[in-house]
């Protein structure tokens, strides 16, 4: 009898372990478009992780209702390159950290809408070819 109590013991405890550990994928994004929908151009900046003083400071101007597309940046870590992803968007006086809403796995081309009070995260862009 008490073997099988053990044995049903040690199921729980294994099924409660074992649903508590959650494999996370990646929420990396590596390419993104930037939407401007403001009625004013706007000066945006990107903030890669690695950081590197090459991705720091990339500051570029988005004009009114147009949109700009931000290219894969790879590190030379040495011996290998490793794949830069977004960490933070900064258009104006407006900020837009990682984690994205929306982003559950790598994510390519996600495009990002920045409005007069916020940035948001929105979908992978379908538009891509005309960048």
């Amino acid at each position: 009898m008490s073997i099988i109590y053990s044995a049903i013991s040690i199921l729980f405890f294994a099924s409660t372990i074992s649903a508590s550990i959650r494999i996370v994928a990646p929420r990396d994004v590596y390419s993104a478009v930037i939407h401007n929908k403001q009625n004013s151009p706007i000066q945006c900046n990107i903030i890669w992780s690695p950081s590197s003083s090459i991705f720091q400071n990339s500051f570029f101007t988005i004009e009114q209702n147009k949109n700009h597309f931000i290219s894969e940046q790879q590190i030379d870590m040495g011996t290998w390159k490793a794949r830069a992803s977004i960490v933070e968007i900064d258009c104006g006086d407006l900020s837009l950290k990682a984690p994205f809403d929306g982003v559950n796995s790598p994510k390519t081309n996600w495009d990002f809408f920045v409005y007069p009070n916020e940035i948001v995260s929105g979908s992978t862009s379908s538009n891509i070819q005309n960048y």
